[in-house]
Order: structure tokens, then sequence, then C-alpha cells
């Protein structure tokens, strides 16, 4: 813990001190007034500024006639001046401001000095000058270049305050007891050092890599000093507060346990099961899990939402029904990818699409698939698409599903609405598929066609 003390000034009378400039931003102050003589009245307030230039309260004044101290926490400031105020009488005033960079002023429990005769200056109705003096260091030394370790060094931490490098030398017979420690913190930019003197060994990391960097010495024999280097820049192991972008090993995708899943984890599990697993690019039902069959309504634009399981370029959509459609209309009937949103914010754009699918939808049930013949559509793991149907005649194909319970069809969708529909309808009939389709014209209310038709998208 590092502090240090200095004396205020003031000038003549009542008014503001001479300012001082502690050379670096501090965090915790102490400000101590005693009084001496017939002084009867006054009131002392301690300013702080940043730049030197604009100055502000810090805390409240200390006021006659007890004195006392004043401390203050968090102020981040680098000048301090005390504003003297409607004393009355004669005697002594003796302002003593201790300053920290951290943690309490004059730390390690020490108190702040009581000023000394030679600290004090007289105040009277003409005039009073208190000038800047240095009264001693606090808890833990500060540097501005490099030094030999002293006794008064032990069992604290000194700051080094420069941005050139330099050495805390540790002499030889510095204490008698094994066991017995110090710490050095960088705090300005150059880089520090812990040093062996004459008949003295040091081991371990004694330069210190980056600015705060915390070296603690350990005499571990007569004259040996063993040195470790803090961990700057590391994050706390509970609850820790990551940033940027931190990575972690891909798990297995049967595993079920508390590892870390990351992005490529999730990813790869899809929408509906882990479609990557079996070298696909994503699925809207995992196959196995198809139950059931219905026919969409003619006309009607049919949306079944999928999350990429990779990232790639979707070449076929694969798909199945259990009967054939019948009295299809030529050049009425097609499969393909919208995106949800990517490429214009609010609307689902058409970014591939299949040729005709009406000779494939009246033939026999069974599996088909079918190449895009229009655009690249290209996937992103991890990102969601929407999987289009749509067919127009008398009879269309019962696309295979997921199993059909109508009752619970709306459960599906809820609480969800336009581009967030897990399956969703165009709400006009179409003879082609849309270039794109707006969040408002699609709906998740019709009961007929929401099953969850099964579709594998492939390279």
């Amino acid at each position: 813990m590092s502090g240090t003390t200095t004396l205020l000034s003031a000038v003549s009378s009542n008014g503001t001190g001479t300012p001082f400039n502690t050379t670096a931003l501090q965090n915790t102050l102490t400000l101590a007034v005693s009084v001496s003589g017939t002084v009867t009245a006054f009131s002392v307030q301690l300013q702080g500024s940043i730049d030197g230039t604009t100055y502000e309260n810090i805390g409240g004044s200390v006021l006659s006639p007890t004195a006392g101290t004043n401390v203050s926490t968090g102020v981040q400031m680098q000048y301090f001046q005390a504003v003297l105020a409607g004393y009355a009488g004669t005697g002594t005033i003796t302002c003593v401001l201790a300053y920290s960079l951290r943690g309490a002023a004059g730390g390690g429990g020490s108190s702040v000095p009581t000023p000394t005769a030679a600290n004090q200056y007289p105040v009277s109705n003409s005039s009073d000058v208190w000038t800047l003096a240095a009264v001693g260091t606090v808890g833990g030394n500060s540097y501005n270049a490099g030094w030999t370790v002293g006794a008064s060094d032990l069992g604290g931490e000194a700051d080094y305050n420069s941005s050139s490098a330099g050495s805390a030398t540790i002499p030889s017979g510095l204490t008698a007891t094994v066991g017995a420690t110090f710490a050095a913190r960088q705090m300005g930019t150059g880089a520090l050092t812990i040093a062996a003197g004459a008949s003295v060994t040091v081991e371990g990391a004694a330069v210190t890599t980056g600015q705060y960097q915390t070296l603690l010495a350990r005499q571990v024999a007569t004259d040996t000093w063993a040195v470790t280097a803090s961990v700057t820049g590391t994050a706390p192991l509970a609850s820790p507060s990551l940033t940027g972008n931190p990575t972690a090993p891909t798990q297995v995708l049967s595993d079920s346990s508390t590892k870390l899943a990351t992005t490529a984890f999730t990813a790869s599990l899809g929408l509906a099961g882990n479609a990557n697993q079996f070298g696909y690019l994503g699925w809207t039902l995992d196959p196995i899990l198809a139950a059931g069959a219905l026919r969409p309504q003619s006309g009607q634009l049919c949306l079944i939402r999928f999350r990429a399981a990779a990232n790639g370029t979707i070449g076929h959509i694969v798909y199945s029904f259990l009967a054939s459609g019948s009295g299809l209309t030529s050049a009425e009937n097609w499969l393909g990818i919208y995106d949800t949103g990517q490429a214009t914010a609010g609307s689902a754009t058409l970014i591939g699409y299949t040729a005709d699918q009406t000779s494939n939808f009246s033939a026999s049930a069974g599996v088909y698939s079918a190449a895009i013949a229009t655009g690249t559509p290209a996937v992103t793991a991890g990102l969601d698409y929407f999987a289009a149907f749509l067919s127009n005649g008398s009879a269309r194909p019962q696309l295979t599903c997921g199993a059909v319970n109508v009752a619970q069809m709306p459960q599906v969708n809820q609480g969800l609405s336009g581009l967030s529909l897990r399956l969703a309808n165009g709400n006009t009939t179409y003879t082609t598929l849309p270039a794109s389709v707006t969040a408002a014209n699609l709906s998740g209310s019709s009961l007929t066609t929401l099953a969850a038709s099964c579709f594998v998208v492939t390279t």
C-alpha cells in the first residue's frame, strides 16, 4: 500500500494555497488539520483537479474549533490545494495531505503523521504563508528512480513511478529474517527489475512485463531472495467477465455434460437435430421423427424454418411424400430457400429455388432430391432460414411431416409472429415463389398447413 504526505500551502489571510502536483492520479486522500494558539474559527476546504486548471471541492470543509480529518476516496485527481476561509484569532493552522494511488491513504494501518514545529507557519490578521514541504512517507514508499531496498520497504509495497527502466537493488544483509518480504509495483511505463547487490542471489521472475504489475520478493535463505510476478489482465476464476472473442474446444455432439458449448457446437445441433453429424447443411425436421403427412392448400406459400448446421451453399432440397399429387397445374409447383431478414430487414428474401416440380409432385410416393436451379443460397452456421413449398392443383402431394395433432399445432408458433415464426404461410395465393415476403404478409394461423414438413438441405 502506497501513500505519501505533504504540507499544503496557503496565501496570506484567507484564500487559496499554492497547488501541489502529485505527478500522478490519486484515488484516496486524507486531509489532516491541526491548530494551536488562539485560533477560534476557520474552515479549510480541500480541492482537486485533473489538469491543474479547473478545481473542485473534495468532501466537506474541516471546521474549527475541533479541526480533524477529511477522508475522500475515488477522487482520481492529480493536483490539490487547500482553501482557508473565515479564521479568527492568532496561532497556527497546519494542513497535511496524505495521498495514495490505491487503498486507504496512509496505508498499512499507519495514520497521517503529526506535523512538526518546522512545518507550522503563523497565522495572523495580516498574513499567513504555508509553504509546500514534504512531511514524510506513510505505508509503502514511492520512487521515481532506481533505489536500494531499505528496511522501510520491508513488509510493504513500493511504487516505481518512471517512464524509464529502473532497478530495486537488494543489498547484502538487508534483514536477518528468513521469510521477510517486500513488494514493488511498476506504476509508470518503465520496467522494474529486482536486482541483486553484491553477495546477494535473486531467483525467479525479477523483471516486470507491463504497467501495474507487482513483483514480490521473499528471503528464502540469508541473502537469497525468490521473486514472483503477479499476472496482469487476467479474469478471476469465479464468475469471470470475458471480453473480445474467447475460444474453446468444440465438444462432440453426443456430449451432454457441463462443459462449455461453443457456437460451432450449438450450430451443429441445427433447429431440430444434429444435421451436420450426417453431412447435411440443415433440416426442418430430423427424418427419424417424421410421423405423418398433410396436403398443403393450393397456392399457399408454406415456409418451414430451419437453422443452418454448417457454412455452405445449398445445392439440393431433399423431400418426401406419402401420397402423390394429382391434377397439378404445370409450372406452378416449386421448392425454394428464403432468408429470415438477413438481406433485407423485415422481409424474407428468396435466395434460391428449384425448377418446376410438377412432374415429381405427381410421381409415386417416395424420396426426391430437387436441385437448386436458380440462385446460390449460401447459408451461415447458426443462422435461420426458411424452406419453401408451393403447389397448385386439385390434389397436392401429402408431404412427410411431424406428428399431426391439430389441437397442438398453435403451440408451435406461440408468441411468435412475422419472420420469427417457425412455420409460416403467405397471406395470399401464389403461382410462383415471390422474390420476397414481408413480415406483415406472413401468418402462423392456418392449422391445415402448419405441420413441420420434412426438408433436408444439402450441397
